[in-house]
């Protein structure tokens, strides 16, 4: 007998088989690895760190979001917020809008632990410290070599986050990544007072914005850039921020620099017997970069889909397709286009917006926030923007935002 012939042999009978495993312990991972399990299917999740782990992230969980987390699971609330603000001061501008919980502010760690915990549960068993080195689809299963031993499923989904590379293997990976920067600043109680609402400030950097989250005792500050065209400093362009907040002698910690997908990739985000969601699949906002809302959506719907036909891998990837996907895609399209508009390398179109309809477009965008109103409605109450839009190139709207 050959030395080939007896290690597959011998990874066979040491196998840890799984019905379907996920890649990735985040929210779109969880999520997925929940609807599975409460459908009584084994689910293992496969963590290359080891958990509990730092997450780079705002925190900032919009209410649309919240609606879609089952209520049964609970995750520790730093500070809940009601009022929206969005600044352009460059025009003196600043409109508010307020609706009862519009952000929940989470740390993500403790979010993510909360949601990974419920999961287990369930059942579902969370490797951590197991980082995939190489994957093999068969035509009935997948296996999946690990520093932590060999593994086969049914059905693999990629929940890799943003710096996603295993799913590159099987989809070309053409997301647009553009970076962002982010700190927590303990600021004094009086400086805490004075940054109560989620705030939103188009002023201080071009094809970007800043944001301003309070969570409890401290905020969370960072700086996005959303068009890939338009260089910024960021480190420096949060230094200065920090000072026109009043904020210089805060405490700043852990100050670290991360990517958001602003972009989707163009192959269909699931074949065979694999599926993508979340970060992974690059379904972030590309006018707020919120991508909690489809992290969770994506996941849940992955889950859903291998649940409701688990027998046969064409239905899983048409319903996961047309009933999750599309629906997401759908909005991101007339997203990208107006962010083409706000995040424009030539301010006098963003500048046109807020003078005419910067009220409008707060309470717009606090209705999309809560979930009572989608991109597209949104789209045909302006018809101002609906007209602007239109006389875009489609081609440059999609490849430059």
């Amino acid at each position: 007998m050959s030395l080939a012939i007896q290690s597959f042999i011998d990874q066979t009978k040491t196998m840890q088989k799984f019905d379907v495993i996920i890649i990735g312990a985040g929210p779109a991972g969880a999520m997925a690895a929940i609807e599975v399990a409460k459908q009584g299917l084994s689910v293992a999740v496969l963590e290359k760190l080891i958990l509990p782990r730092r997450k780079v992230c705002a925190g900032g969980l919009v209410k649309r979001a919240v609606k879609l987390i089952p209520s049964e699971i609970k995750y520790p609330i730093e500070q809940q917020c009601h009022t929206i603000t969005m600044k352009a001061k460059h025009l003196n501008m600043q409109f508010v809008e307020t609706q009862k919980d519009l952000v929940t502010m989470v740390c993500r760690s403790s979010f993510d632990e909360a949601l990974i915990k419920h999961a287990s549960g369930l059942g579902v068993q969370v490797w951590d410290n197991t980082n995939v080195l190489h994957i093999t689809p068969t035509q009935n299963n997948i296996i999946l070599e690990s520093n932590q031993g060999v593994f086969s499923s049914q059905y693999l989904i990629f929940a890799e986050g943003a710096m996603a590379k295993l799913s590159n293997q099987f989809w070309k990976d053409n997301r647009i990544l553009l970076p962002s920067l982010e700190a927590d600043v303990y600021a004094s109680d009086k400086q805490l007072k004075a940054h109560q609402n989620a705030m939103f400030d188009f002023s201080v950097i071009r094809g970007g914005y800043a944001w301003v989250f309070p969570k409890g005792n401290h905020l969370s500050i960072g700086l996005a850039v959303m068009n890939k065209t338009c260089k910024t400093q960021l480190q420096q362009a949060f230094d200065g921020y920090l000072q026109t907040l009043g904020l210089t002698g805060a405490k700043v910690v852990n100050r670290k620099g991360f990517i958001i997908p602003l972009s989707p990739r163009s192959e269909p985000l699931a074949r065979g017997r694999m599926l993508l969601v979340g970060d992974t699949a690059g379904l972030a906002d590309p006018i707020t970069a919120e991508g909690l809302t489809y992290a969770i959506q994506s996941g849940l719907g992955a889950g859903k889909a291998v649940s409701q036909a688990f027998e046969h891998p064409e239905e899983v990837v048409k319903i996961y397709l047309t009933q999750t996907i599309q629906p997401i895609l759908n909005e991101l399209r007339i997203a990208r286009l107006l962010a083409k508009v706000i995040y424009h390398p030539n301010t006098m179109l963003r500048n046109i917006v807020f003078k005419h309809y910067g009220n409008r477009l707060c309470t717009g965008m606090a209705d999309l926030i809560s979930g009572t109103r989608d991109y597209a409605s949104s789209l045909e109450k302006h018809p101002f923007l609906k007209k602007v839009i239109k006389k875009l190139p489609h081609k440059q709207q999609i490849d430059n935002v």
